[in-house]
């Protein structure tokens, strides 16, 4: 959308397919994106861009209240999923020295740490529904590739696509990974 000034910029909406209607969530200045759902859809977590300052915030996913933000870096941070109990976010952002990193964002403490940190781009983490699993994209080989790496601190991961891959979604069972290939 636009906004009054006639400037660009971006807003979150949620569409029932049942009404066959929109809902605007969000009204803040600036630019809001990156959103991920709570596991009870009764939240949505997303970033603004307008204090260029890696806020994120929690709104109600019913369009009730006001946003909440939870928390600012430095750099830029965008969320890309939540765990399964909620006390943690996956985030992506730009670190120093790297290109884009896949991060653990702690909702209490507001503490980052690392999930995938490489000098390449890493970036759409998702989490196995259980949890357990995280599955992201790379551009280590020279392309981008969607793997998959346990979270219970034990290394290896695996390649899951094979002609590139984006944007890795999990089924809701987690039985299946789902990416876009480069070219869509």
């Amino acid at each position: 959308g636009l906004n009054r000034e006639g400037q660009g910029s971006i807003d979150i909406w949620v569409h029932d397919f049942a009404r066959a209607a929109a809902q605007r969530l969000t009204f803040e200045e600036g630019s809001e994106s990156n959103l991920a759902w709570s596991p009870d859809d009764r939240s949505i977590y997303y970033s603004n861009d307008l204090r260029n300052d890696g806020a994120i915030f929690r709104r109600a996913s019913d369009g009730s209240g006001e946003a909440v933000e939870i928390g600012t870096t430095p750099q830029g941070i965008w969320p890309s999923d939540v765990a399964p109990d909620e006390r943690w976010l996956v985030i992506g952002s730009v670190g120093a020295g790297t290109n884009h990193d896949v991060l653990r964002f702690d909702l209490a403490t507001k503490k980052i740490e690392p999930l995938v940190v490489t000098p390449f781009m890493d970036r759409w983490g998702r989490l196995s529904p259980d949890g357990r699993l995280l599955a992201y994209a790379s551009e280590e080989s020279g392309r981008w590739e969607t793997y998959v790496q346990a979270l219970d601190g034990t290394r290896g991961r695996w390649q899951i696509s094979s002609d590139g891959g984006l944007e890795p979604r999990w089924r809701g069972d987690g039985s299946e990974l789902f990416f876009v290939q480069p070219d869509g």
